[in-house]
């Protein structure tokens, strides 16, 4: 069984004065809009098995088709309803959207199956719908700085060198973090993000961002400092913290070549 994921990307002019905005970069937004507008990156994931005739799970060209005709004309008549009632596109209408589309599109694919549909609202924050467990998905990113040492008291020096090489220096070193944590709200419309970043930023980020991990935090007296560990620590202080929504994952960049993801012991 395959995956394959493609990016559509397009703009809609929230007024409806698109003209002859259709343009013709894709790459960049297709349609391409008049001025500033709604920009909507949305991550179509299909699984299926390989044609072996071509070598396709499905030809690309037929993903932009298909999810151009159906999610930007979706997309589209939303947001221009919306604006032109004078309302707001809030988050829970933008979840509504993308389910919307992912209702249209799961009936444009055979035998190829939809299993995940992203939206990307900006870099720093997305809603998901996975196919897999029927799971409508928040997902948003934040950042601190930490310095640690990879290091075993009960090896040796030579054994803690060989393990954790220059992350075992009696100096330690440091990283920029990136944290994602991903939730599944109860009821969107109830739903406060803005109670959400408080919570991640007030019980996990400011207790770890700029200091010595190894040196300030109980946690990692007990535990050496891995992206691993900071994971599941982090899972164990958010789980059942978050109002309104269940926490459904942790992933946390320790640099932009190595992450790890974490889903409770469930997994």
């Amino acid at each position: 069984m395959h995956r394959l994921t493609r990016q559509i990307r397009f703009s809609v002019d929230p007024f409806g004065n698109e003209g002859d905005a259709e343009g013709f970069n894709s790459y960049c937004s297709k349609p391409a809009g008049h001025g500033l507008g709604f920009f909507i990156c949305l991550n179509v994931e299909l699984q299926g098995s390989v044609q072996a005739d071509t070598g396709f799970l499905i030809n690309l060209a037929e993903i932009d088709a298909k999810a151009r005709t159906e999610a930007v004309n979706i997309y589209k008549k939303r947001i221009q309803q919306m604006i032109s009632a004078g309302k707001n596109v809030t988050l829970e209408k933008n979840a509504e959207i993308l389910m919307e589309c992912w209702e249209g599109l799961r009936r444009s694919f055979n035998p190829q199956k939809l299993s995940s549909l992203e939206q990307l609202v900006n870099p720093y924050k997305k809603i998901t719908i996975s196919g897999d467990s029927n799971m409508l998905l928040y997902s948003e990113k934040f950042e601190f700085a930490a310095t640690h040492k990879l290091w075993n008291e009960n090896f040796s020096e030579h054994k803690n060198f060989e393990q954790f090489g220059k992350c075992a220096n009696p100096q330690g070193h440091g990283h920029n973090y990136v944290v994602e944590i991903t939730a599944e709200p109860e009821n969107w419309k109830d739903f406060d993000r803005f109670d959400f970043q408080k919570k991640v930023k007030k019980l996990f980020i400011d207790k770890l961002d700029h200091k010595n991990l190894s040196k300030d935090l109980e946690y990692y007296k007990q535990h050496n400092p891995t992206v691993e560990n900071i994971t599941v620590h982090c899972w164990q202080t958010l789980s059942g913290k978050l109002k309104g929504a269940r926490l459904e994952s942790v992933r946390i960049w320790e640099n932009d070549r190595a992450y790890c993801t974490y889903r409770g012991e469930q997994e």
